[in-house]
């Protein structure tokens, strides 16, 4: 007689089975890494990407051909949140919301651990809790592609509150250090020199002249650390390029809307935050693209998708006198636009 399992058994069996798939599939696989043994790989023959759900949602390690982009800070590794310590992390892949100074504090959301999950083909999801205080839950969403390095993230905020919220996506990407910005400029823009430079005090500088930012072949060139480091674009080209001294070049793509609110001190499409020393220990570049104000009824969500890309470029022996038109036509032919 054929043996039948029982319903007991067949339970278990599907049980084993999901937890199966969520953990491995074709280029996904949960790893140790960085301290933390529930990291999720997403990975092809060119490009690796490190995702720690245990530590605020974060892209840890994003690598082309075995060369890291992102701002790594070993001494993190291993880090978990503890709310009565004055301790945090400031390296790699970190995304986040605003309005600035207007969201209330999160280190649930920046530091804590979130739930991932693998759920396809070189995909994965990073899941928050629920936060009381912003009344939000946040996904993010992490696709690459089949060969190459585009990796596709998406932050989903959704609000959970019984209020209506107003936020914007924050893309607060620190890459490598000591490299150089290039963004396309727009026709038209309400600053005088394409950008503005957040000064302290809360001042807003809206014709700053800094020998390290200038326009050159239609585009804004940030070769070195400004007097400031905060920055604001409001190009509306929707994507810039990043060079960095390990011969590789970031590119960031993201959506822009014209006829929208973009609500932050100064109106920006683009955050650049360019440090060197600071406070005597860290070198790092921030590319930040920044979504329109959101407005959300309780039970809503609103996404914002950025495109990332690493090709290997050669660093320039002279950062003030490089061929910025080859910087834009590479990138451009990378995106597949005219």
């Amino acid at each position: 007689m054929r043996y039948l399992p029982s319903r007991v058994a067949i339970v278990v069996l599907l049980i084993v089975s999901s937890t199966a798939l969520l953990s491995v599939s074709p280029g996904a696989r949960v790893v140790e890494y960085f301290g933390y043994d529930d990291s999720i790989e997403l990975f092809n023959d060119d490009c690796t990407v490190m995702l720690t759900p245990a530590v605020g949602g974060k892209v840890m390690s994003y690598k082309l051909n075995g060369k890291e982009a992102l701002h790594i800070i070993p001494e993190e590794a291993g880090f978990h949140y503890d709310p009565n310590s004055e301790v945090t992390i400031r390296g790699a892949g970190r995304f986040d919301f605003g309005l600035e100074r207007r969201v209330p504090p999160r280190p649930e959301l920046w530091l804590g651990p979130w739930k991932g999950e693998i759920i396809g083909r070189r995909k994965a999801t990073l899941t928050s809790p629920p936060h009381e205080a912003t009344g939000v839950q946040v996904v993010r969403e992490f696709t690459l592609a089949d060969k190459g390095s585009h990796l596709s993230c998406k932050q989903t905020l959704i609000n959970i509150s019984n209020r209506t919220l107003s936020y914007s996506h924050w893309g607060r990407t620190f890459a490598q250090g000591l490299g150089i910005v290039v963004i396309p400029l727009s026709e038209w823009s309400r600053y005088k020199n394409h950008y503005v430079m957040m000064e302290p005090e809360d001042m807003a500088n809206l014709a700053p002249d800094n020998p390290t930012i200038n326009i050159r072949d239609n585009a804004l060139v940030i070769t070195g650390a400004p007097e400031h480091p905060k920055l604001a674009m409001d190009s509306m080209e929707g994507w810039f390029s990043y060079l960095m001294p390990n011969d590789l070049m970031f590119i960031k793509q993201y959506p822009v809307f014209p006829d929208r609110n973009y609500a932050e001190r100064v109106p920006m499409t683009i955050s650049i935050w360019y440090v060197e020393n600071y406070r005597n220990e860290l070198t790092v570049t921030e590319l930040e693209p920044i979504g329109p104000l959101e407005i959300m009824a309780p039970g809503e969500r609103s996404s914002f998708t950025e495109e990332w890309y690493l090709v290997d470029h050669a660093f320039p022996e002279n950062r003030d006198d490089f061929d910025v038109q080859s910087v834009l036509e590479v990138s451009k032919k990378v995106l597949n636009l005219p």
